[in-house]
């Protein structure tokens, strides 16, 4: 799903929001397929793995975003690939707009 996210960030940095939302769309409708035909199997919506990776915290009204921040950002120095991934993509973001400059169109 996150190079689903990926593409659909492009498409809407290009302004092409209708293939954003297909691609969008075309995502979340497999993983939604899958989910069904696990749960038609007797199995559960999500695949075992994503069950045993997913991290629970118990958030409460007291608890601070900056506690968040920080563990999103612990998640990103045990995990250097995404981080990389994360960098290229935001990079590739701020090429595409510091081309387009003030006017949201691209460059003839």
């Amino acid at each position: 799903m996150f190079l689903v996210l990926a593409v659909c960030a492009l498409f809407v940095a290009r302004r092409r929001l209708g293939q954003a939302v297909l691609a969008g769309l075309a995502g979340f409708l497999s993983v939604v397929l899958y989910g069904v035909y696990s749960i038609s199997n007797g199995q559960y919506f999500l695949p075992n793995p994503v069950l045993m990776k997913r991290a629970t915290y118990a958030l409460t009204p007291s608890q601070d975003v900056i506690d968040l921040i920080l563990i999103a950002l612990e998640r990103l120095a045990e995990a250097p690939h995404v981080l990389i991934l994360l960098l290229a993509a935001l990079s590739i973001l701020y090429v595409e707009f510091s081309r387009r400059g003030r006017s949201g169109k691209p460059p003839a």
